[in-house]
C-alpha cells in the first residue's frame, strides 16, 4: 500500500473575498505583494495565522486592513 501525501491549497481571503493562490510555490508575503497589484490596499493589511479547514484540503490566510484613524 503506498501513502500519498496530499498538500492542502492555499486561500487568501480579503475583504471577505476569497482569493485563489496564483502560485503554491511562493511564500504567502509574495503571494500578497503578488495579489496587491490589483489590490493595493493589501499592502497595508495585516496577515493573521494560517487556519486549516475542517477537512483538513484548505489553509486560509486572512488579511485585515489596518486602516490607522488620525485624530
Amino acid at each position: 500500500m503506498s501513502v500519498t501525501e496530499l498538500t492542502p491549497k492555499r486561500v487568501f481571503v480579503f475583504e471577505g473575498e476569497h482569493l485563489g493562490d496564483p502560485n503554491p510555490s511562493m511564500h504567502p508575503h509574495e503571494i500578497v505583494e503578488l495579489l496587491a497589484m490589483q489590490k493595493p490596499q493589501m499592502l497595508n493589511a495585516k496577515m493573521s495565522e494560517p487556519t486549516l479547514s475542517e477537512d483538513g484540503e484548505t489553509i486560509f490566510y486572512e488579511l485585515k486592513s489596518s486602516v490607522a484613524q488620525h485624530g
